[in-house]
């Protein structure tokens, strides 16, 4: 039998709890709610043609992008469409926020103004990220390669943050990823056979009522919460390296100044 993909609201609430780091970075959370509505449309789409198509897979990912591709261009460049379809003039305006987020991430420190060419790039940076992880958590059930991206999102907000992030932010990013690992393995487990397997040898009660994916689900849960205590406590008795910014002007100076000309 053939297992499953990871749940895709489980996905998407693993890309958005790894996206809130990010809100350290602007002064308002516009964009985060933004993003949010997009999740849930791409999310959505790709529940609806999964369910659809049964098993056209490559079908997914390009009806999320053109959903989201809709909603973003009502949302920002509406006067711009032709019966609400988006031309030529709607890439030009999208062409002219992605240039505001770049001037603006260069000239500011943590936290940046929150201008509508930020809102617009993170809000689809942040949907093209959680596009990524149903691609890789449900479509080709691989959760565990779906940390790559929920990683590269928390580092990004950690290297341009002008303190240290708060240790909640790492642990609801990883605590999400931990349940989607999890959850998906015991689906994998409950398909390994389709009658349960009867003792060779006389067993207590109790070792009988306990299924093998729930005893495996508490180890895992037990290792995943080790994991997340030493992963917090570590970094404080660890020497750092010097950071590296993925962005010019965020966190660039210790005195709070981006990289503006004055």
């Amino acid at each position: 039998m053939t297992v499953r993909g990871a749940h895709p609201v489980l996905a998407a609430l693993a890309s958005v709890a790894s996206l809130l780091g990010l809100t350290t970075l602007v002064t308002t959370q516009t964009w985060f709610a933004r993003m949010v509505w997009f999740v849930i449309v791409a999310v959505g789409v790709g529940v609806v043609v999964r369910r659809l198509t049964s098993g056209s897979a490559w079908l997914v990912v390009p009806a999320q992008l053109f959903a989201v591709v809709l909603v973003a261009t009502w949302t920002y460049a509406g006067s711009s469409t032709w019966y609400g379809l988006p031309t030529l003039a709607t890439a030009r305006r999208f062409g002219v926020l992605f240039a505001e987020f770049g001037v603006t991430a260069a000239a500011s420190s943590a936290p940046m103004p929150a201008t509508l060419g930020v809102e617009a790039t993170l809000a689809l940076i942040g949907v093209a990220l959680a596009i990524l992880v149903d691609f890789l958590a449900v479509t080709r059930a691989a959760p565990a390669a779906a940390g790559l991206p929920l990683l590269t999102a928390f580092l990004a907000a950690a290297a341009n943050s002008g303190s240290a992030l708060p240790p909640g932010y790492f642990v609801a990013a990883a605590l999400t990823w931990l349940i989607l690992i999890g959850r998906h393995a015991q689906v994998g487990m409950r398909s390994w056979a389709s009658v349960a397997a009867r003792p060779m040898a006389p067993v207590s009660g109790s070792g009988l009522s306990t299924a093998p994916e729930l005893r495996f689900g508490t180890i895992a849960r037990r290792l995943g919460a080790i994991g997340l205590v030493a992963a917090v406590a570590l970094p404080a008795v660890l020497p750092h390296l010097p950071p590296r910014y993925l962005l010019d002007g965020l966190a660039r100076s210790a005195d709070g100044r981006g990289n503006a000309k004055v």
